[in-house]
Order: C-alpha cells, then structure tokens, then sequence
C-alpha cells in the first residue's frame, strides 16, 4: 500500500487514510471472492493494487460531479476505487452479471460504501437518472459507449473512458466532441468534455 501512495503523491493525488484502508480490505475481499467466483483476472495484491491505481490516476480531471454512472463495473475498477476517493458523490454501478453483482453488493455492505448503487440491469434498460460523469473501463468502444448509453446522457454529461491502444480509430468513429487525452504506459484515459453527437 505504501508503494501506491508513493505513486500517487507522485502523480499530485492526495487522498486521506480512509482511502488507503478501504482499498487493503477491498483486496483482502476482492482475492478472497475471486478463489471461488473468477470474477477478475486480478489474480494477486499487486495485480489489484495497479487496476486501484489505473481507476484513481485521472482523478484530477474529474471536475467535480455529484453524480457518476460506471457502465459495466465487474469487481469494481474503476467505481468503488472512485467512490473510495470521492465519498460525497453518488455513484452508480451498472453490471448485469450476477456473479459480479453478488460481489459488489457484499463490497458495499462490508465497507460500508452509503455513496454507491448497484444496478443490476444493462445500461440501455436505464433512463431518468441525471448523470454529470459517466465512467468505463475496457467494456466496448466509444461509439458503442454513447449508443448504449444515450437515454441518460444530457448536455452537461462528461465522460471518462479507459482505453488502450486503439484510442485513435475509436475516436475517427465515435462522433463530435470536445475531449482531453491523458497517457500513462499503454493506458490512455479519454475525458470528454462536450459530446456533440
């Protein structure tokens, strides 16, 4: 754990010791559940411990929101690491799998997370939900992203989409916007301002 906040302070991110105690018990949760359900390829503690950091690196581009939406949450990278950090905001969790559903529940009754709701359904079966961010990490392509999710998408909804390496052509696909790129290794981290369609 100290090489994470090594790295972060690092970085200029600045989280208070809460942050750094529920991610050791969200571990020693996620590598307890794992052995019998196979929900993550994160196999081990240091594993886990860089999916915590890929979640909670663009973090100082976050502007803000009072409500975030992950599409596709899995065992939880990046939106319980966020709701860790950002306690005060409200964070939806949208997984249909079962599997990973159980998990996230029995993670945020064990740590007691009041910020996060699991929904258990696809994106598209949602609407009437006012989104100011909405999150994915390594669920489908952008274009597909904003297909799936445009019943809750309004003007004022930015987005954060963790990406690799064929960023470039998803983006010659995915509409107008007005965005920001931000590298780290073979990561890069799309924040997206405006979408114009």
């Amino acid at each position: 754990m100290e090489k994470l906040k090594r790295k972060l302070v690092e970085n200029r991110i600045n989280l208070d010791e809460d942050f750094y105690e529920l991610s050791k018990k969200y571990i020693l949760l996620l590598l307890e559940y794992n052995k019998i359900h196979n929900i993550t390829g994160a196999k081990t503690a240091d594993k886990i411990i860089e999916n915590i950091y890929d979640s909670i690196f663009p973090l100082p581009y976050i502007q803000n929101p009072k409500t975030i939406l992950d599409i596709g949450t899995g065992a939880g990278f990046p939106a319980i690491i966020l709701a860790f950090a950002l306690p005060n905001v409200k964070i939806y969790l949208v997984e249909p799998n079962r599997k990973r559903v159980a998990f996230l529940t029995l993670a945020k009754v064990s740590l007691k997370l009041k910020n996060i709701t699991i929904i258990p359904k696809r994106v598209e079966q949602i609407e009437g939900l006012e989104i100011d961010l909405i999150t994915s990490r390594a669920v489908t392509e952008m274009e597909l992203l904003f297909k799936i999710s445009k019943k809750i998408i309004s003007k004022n909804t930015k987005f954060l989409f963790y990406k690799g390496s064929n960023l470039e052509n998803e983006m010659k696909m995915s509409g107008d916007f007005e965005y920001e790129i931000i590298k780290r290794d073979f990561r890069n981290y799309i924040f997206i301002r405006q979408f114009n369609g």
